[in-house]
């Protein structure tokens, strides 16, 4: 190749690479905003997630309380939302109410 063909190479390469840099960081900084809003979204989901789990588990020791008992199905239950409170990242409150559920009497289905 000629040196004029390889001069015309050369800028059109340095057009390519300067027009197409700009785009591809607009391009990341577009998919950076778009995953730190989804990880907005989803702490405020787990953390109504951990509010219902926290509220369905207190329900169950009232139910527990009032009923002198709970079933081994209630307690079961009982368990497995606490497990997916806790991975949520709840906190030491609901260990007092699992402590308490714990310690309850078993009865027969109510």
């Amino acid at each position: 190749m000629n040196a004029e063909v390889l001069r015309m190479i050369d800028v059109g390469s340095q057009i390519v690479v300067g027009v197409s840099s700009p785009l591809i960081l607009l391009g990341i900084h577009k998919v950076w905003s778009l995953i730190k809003k989804e990880r907005l979204v989803n702490k405020k989901l787990e953390g109504g997630l951990r509010s219902m789990l926290r509220s369905q588990i207190v329900q169950m020791y009232e139910f527990g309380k009032s009923n002198k008992g709970m079933t081994l199905m209630q307690k079961s239950t009982a368990e497995e939302l606490y497990m997916d409170y806790k991975n949520l990242g709840g906190n030491g409150f609901i260990e007092e109410v699992m402590e308490k559920i714990h310690k309850m009497d078993e009865i027969q289905e109510v």
